[in-house]
């Protein structure tokens, strides 16, 4: 039996897969809201026949495009999340598209605030080296150990860091994570295989890039700016990745 090749350190943000992103846009509260989500979901789907509705009640709706896209519709606020879509301009578009749609239909005239949320990871085979690796960035003191008695690396340790000014603000949340997923109960008459929980360990790279001051919908073009806040994102984040 071969041993296992070790896991490179971290060179910067490029070691990394993006996971999912989201663009959310906020808005005072729009009550047309409640006469209008069907018109937009029926327009939306002229343009996406695929979709398909995961919730429908009076204060938030959520379709889904295929497995790749999720939409939320809410009295306050729209968002787009998608999973695994690494090309910025295809997720743009989509995004573009559906803002222009809901914004027209519920007669949205400006943003509170504007984010972008990519999340990224690095797939490990157990807690301790994801930690290693995290620590070897060397975001992080920890002093000589035994600390407070107990031996051992931190477990589960998180580094983050906020700014924002008077136009834009930033969170940079770097940290280990195990994740679970524990199949929910199998449907009446299932004959497929028994369904197992699934477990798997990230080092997770998680930006909040978002705006603070407002803006009327004519004044942004969400497709420029989802792509040039992925292009801030990816090479601002390289940096706190660049171990010492």
């Amino acid at each position: 039996m071969t041993q296992a090749e070790p896991i490179r350190p971290i060179k910067d943000l490029s070691d990394f897969r993006l996971f999912t992103s989201a663009c959310e846009c906020r808005y005072s509260n729009a009550y047309l809201l409640w006469d209008r989500a069907g018109a937009i979901w029926a327009e939306f789907s002229d343009a996406y026949p695929s979709i398909r509705m995961l919730k429908a009640d009076p204060g938030q709706t959520i379709f889904r495009l295929e497995e790749r896209f999720e939409f939320n519709l809410r009295l306050d606020r729209f968002s787009v999340h998608s999973y695994g879509i690494s090309a910025s301009d295809e997720f743009a578009a989509v995004v573009e598209k559906f803002a222009s749609i809901a914004t027209r239909q519920l007669q949205i005239e400006s943003y509170s605030r504007i984010g972008m949320r990519p999340i990224f990871y690095r797939d490990y085979p157990d807690e301790a080296t994801a930690t290693e690796h995290l620590l070897a960035l060397n975001l992080l003191r920890v002093p000589a150990q035994p600390s407070f008695g107990i031996s051992g690396v931190p477990k589960n340790p998180r580094y983050i860091v906020h700014w924002e000014d008077k136009s834009k603000g930033c969170m940079i949340h770097v940290y280990v994570q195990r994740r679970e997923f524990e199949p929910e109960a199998l449907p009446f008459a299932w004959e497929g295989p028994p369904l197992k929980r699934l477990e798997s360990t990230v080092l997770a790279v998680d930006v909040d890039y978002y705006t603070v001051a407002s803006a009327t919908v004519g004044q942004v073009n969400l497709r420029e700016w989802i792509t040039q806040a992925m292009h801030v994102i990816r090479r601002d984040a390289s940096q706190f990745l660049e171990g010492k």
